[in-house]
């Protein structure tokens, strides 16, 4: 059975369905919580549609969509993609489940834009069979990642000299402008819009307060942050990283630590210690 749901109240109550499907995804971003803060945050009344697809045993797979209309042109698109620009997708037990709510969506007969996908996203296979030459791919370049399969010893003697060399030069040269410390935070919720704060004014700081891409310029982006991170902090896998030099905080990186990863999803740095690297020592 396809049941679409198009408000915050009927999203709350496949709450613990989402959960049990979401698990062997891996990935805090196709996570309950994460969805819910973009429901609650990056969406404007009447545009949610979040299509489930329901068997006798439970939920078997999630669209989680929005309607938008923008002058005129309407399409369907992931809640979220185009605003947090994280990758996103659908979630399902199995393929066939997959392929029977990816039936439901295009019997809705609106375009369908699922920006920030994997470019073999089993979503991806099944669109582009269901709906020959009518699908089009664009392949961007994807989410960067590091694989730490063994010590930081090991792993730090794995890079090469040169870059090793230059992270010293970069923390010797901080450390001539006085006392530095990195941090790493394991917010409450009762603390985590300080810290927030704190975070947003370092970014604010540094080329994205120039071209106004930063937090501080954004609300809907700022509350959906603040919203999901309360949710993440209760449960304990909110990180906040700071590189502070003489107790001033000169970067900082908002992350997730969850499935055995660091999730990055913010970084940002002060651009007055730019000939410092601090950004790059703090991802170190």
């Amino acid at each position: 059975m396809i049941e679409i749901i198009d408000d915050s109240a009927g999203l709350k109550t496949i709450a613990d369905g989402w959960h049990e499907l979401a698990k062997s995804f891996k990935t805090p971003l196709l996570q309950y919580d994460w969805i819910s803060a973009c429901a609650d945050t990056l969406r404007f009344p009447g545009q949610l549609r979040i299509v489930v697809n329901r068997t006798q045993s439970g939920i078997a797979a999630i669209a989680p969509l929005i309607f938008l209309n923008n002058n005129g042109i309407a399409r369907l698109e992931l809640l979220g993609a185009s605003v947090a620009c994280e990758p996103s997708g659908f979630i399902y037990k199995d393929e066939n489940s997959l392929k029977e709510l990816v039936g439901a969506v295009i019997r809705m007969g609106k375009p369908l834009s699922l920006g920030r996908l994997g470019k073999d996203a089993t979503e991806i296979a099944i669109l582009q069979q269901a709906r020959a030459g009518m699908t089009f791919l664009s392949v961007a370049k994807g989410a960067p990642f590091i694989s730490i399969n063994t010590t930081w010893d090991k792993f730090e003697a794995g890079m090469s000299s040169d870059y090793r060399n230059e992270l010293r030069r970069k923390k010797k040269l901080l450390e001539t402008h006085g006392k530095i410390t990195f941090e790493i935070i394991v917010p409450r919720p009762e603390t985590i819009e300080r810290h927030l704060d704190e975070f947003i004014c370092v970014e604010a700081a540094s080329w994205k307060g120039r071209a106004r891409s930063a937090l501080l310029f954004n609300e809907k982006l700022k509350r959906f942050f603040l919203t999901y991170a309360r949710v993440a902090a209760l449960r304990g896998i909110m990180r906040i990283y700071i590189l502070r030099c003489d107790s001033k905080a000169i970067a900082a990186i908002l992350a997730i630590q969850d499935f055995n990863g660091l999730w990055i999803l913010k970084l940002g740095y002060n651009e007055e210690w730019r000939r410092c690297a601090p950004g790059i020592l703090l991802v170190h």
